[in-house]
């Protein structure tokens, strides 16, 4: 990932199942099709959605199908791995917050809380809006490579240090 490795949060061996593009249903294909079998994992870090946020304008699907898309996966993941840790980190800030796209992802984020997936002790909720946006509510470009959507490496230092917090302890 960049020049930042996210591994480096855990002192245990860790892998990787990443695709550049991956939408909320493929992930869940990818689960049902073995992504997990064999596995038994302390923690996993889940960061799906970005990819389905312009759909929802575009093919007129709702803030909210994507919010119950992320939670299949998380129930998914639960039921392949159920003593698994599991770190949702909510859609980061992406594009201009205050037009479209942007404004989908703070509406699926919205979405995700109402779900209070942290009810269930094995799932733990990461929001990183306030680090990537500025006090106006507009992104923090400098942590974006194109300064909109991929993370440049301030960027994927600020995830991992923020990773690093929720993932240590629940590797002891």
């Amino acid at each position: 990932v960049d020049d930042c490795d996210l591994a480096s949060c855990a002192s245990n061996s860790s892998c990787h199942d990443v695709i550049g593009g991956d939408r909320i249903e493929n992930i869940l294909w990818r689960l049902d099709h073995g992504a997990l079998d064999g596995v038994s994992p302390k923690v996993i870090v889940l960061m799906i959605g970005v990819n389905n946020a312009p759909l929802v304008h575009a093919n007129g699907v709702p803030a909210s199908a994507v919010a119950h898309g992320i939670k299949l996966c998380l129930e998914n993941v639960r039921l392949r791995c159920p003593k698994a840790q599991i770190v949702l980190v909510k859609i980061l800030p992406a594009f201009d917050p205050a037009k479209e796209v942007g404004a989908r992802v703070r509406e699926i984020n919205a979405a995700i809380d109402g779900y209070d997936l942290n009810a269930d002790s094995h799932i733990h909720v990461l929001d990183l809006w306030k680090d990537f946006t500025n006090t106006d509510g507009s992104l923090k470009t400098s942590l974006y490579s194109d300064q909109h959507l991929h993370l440049g490496v301030a960027g994927y230092e600020i995830l991992a240090s923020k990773l690093k917090l929720v993932v240590e302890p629940l590797l002891k």
